[in-house]
């Protein structure tokens, strides 16, 4: 994984550096339950999400491993910054 996330990581979840895989997918979760009701940025998020599926090659979130987990909360964090939920 690239200093880009693991920097992002750091500066918005750094415990999920240590965290189980099952622990990133309830981040993941929360994420998109904190910006249900903006639907600029939940399509981003939707957006950023297919992109590391097809970057990766997997149908689900769930067939991810944990390192692919945390580049999905990376690219999360990034289309996030600056927007309030």
């Amino acid at each position: 994984m690239s200093k880009w996330y693991i920097d992002k990581i750091k500066a918005a979840a750094p415990e999920l550096l240590d965290g189980e895989k099952y622990d990133i997918m309830d981040w993941i979760d929360n994420a998109f339950g904190m910006y249900a009701e903006d639907t600029d940025v939940a399509a981003k998020m939707d957006d950023a999400v297919k992109e590391q599926e097809e970057y990766y090659n997997v149908a689900l979130l769930d067939c991810m491993s944990r390192n692919q987990l945390l580049t999905v909360v990376a690219k999360l964090i990034d289309v996030t910054e600056g927007e309030s939920c």
